[in-house]
């Protein structure tokens, strides 16, 4: 990991480097870190590794859009975690109880069935708040992080706690004890089996 021990800015400078060296002479490297935003900054394929085992090989939007298991969708990228039950299963959809909240998500050809506990993961930015009409979760904020261009506000909700980031503009009426209603778009999360996360 040599890029660990450095300042925020000289690392990125660092991977900007790393970057233009490998594309300007065609060179192939194996670069390995913890860093995920490292990793996929100056990568064209990357590899998940975990327990001694690589648990998914593609190009970094390939991972972080379409993990292929549980650990790869909680480790790249900060996602909200729903445990719940699968309640019903179509060709398009799979419906599950979270907490007495009802949440769909897209099917992703896994073998679901009715009663099995799973796992939902919704990417940060990928949580939104609810338009009239949309599927809601009722959500208070706890705290609204300030991080320049966007903002993270962090939820209390029946499903557990959530994390929204948003752009900073849109954000600045958010606070403390303020009750929001988020939606969690099916298209944008991933479901796994319970027991595959260790």
């Amino acid at each position: 990991e040599p890029l660990s021990a450095l300042d925020a800015k000289l690392r990125e400078s660092l991977r900007r480097e790393i970057r233009r060296i490998q594309q300007e002479v065609k060179l192939a490297t194996l670069h390995v870190t913890h860093d995920q935003d490292e990793a996929m900054a100056i990568s064209d394929r990357m590899a998940v590794m975990h327990a001694g085992r690589i648990e998914q090989i593609g190009t970094p939007s390939e991972i972080y859009s379409h993990p292929e298991s549980a650990f790869v969708a909680s480790f790249i990228g900060h996602a909200n975690v729903i445990a719940g039950t699968i309640t019903s299963v179509s060709e398009e959809r799979l419906e599950m109880d979270a907490s007495g909240t009802m949440l769909r998500a897209a099917a992703s050809g896994r073998d679901f069935h009715p009663g099995e506990d799973v796992l939902l993961f919704c990417k940060e930015e990928k949580l939104r708040l609810a338009d009239d009409g949309q599927k809601t979760v009722s959500a208070r904020v706890i705290i609204a992080e300030y991080h320049g261009e966007t903002v993270i506000v962090h939820l209390e909700s029946r499903i557990g706690p959530l994390r929204l980031r948003m752009p900073a503009g849109m954000a600045s009426n958010m606070s403390a004890g303020m009750q929001v209603s988020v939606c969690l778009p099916p298209e944008e999360c991933d479901v796994f089996p319970q027991k595959t996360l260790s």
